[in-house]
């Protein structure tokens, strides 16, 4: 399915639950809200894949973001 991301954001996928993002760029801290209802203060780890050629898989540290993708996948783990 595709998605026109100008008037409806990209679709992205976190812990296996479809999401629309609007923004060019998510941060470590909107995922985890995206997430879990726990507070920001926990530790989480999130790893991302189908990300942009440059930097197609990766780690998403505290106090981080990445430029979003259409389809790109997030994991998140509590700590």
């Amino acid at each position: 399915m595709l998605i026109d991301t100008t008037l409806h954001g990209y679709y992205i996928i976190i812990n296996a639950i479809g999401e629309i993002w609007h923004n060019n760029e998510i941060r470590y801290d909107e995922i985890v809200k995206l997430t879990f209802s726990c507070p920001v203060d926990c530790l989480f780890s999130i790893t991302y894949r189908r990300g942009h050629c440059d930097k197609p898989t990766g780690i998403l540290s505290k106090g981080e973001s990445i430029e979003v993708k259409e389809g790109m996948i997030f994991d998140v783990i509590a700590l």
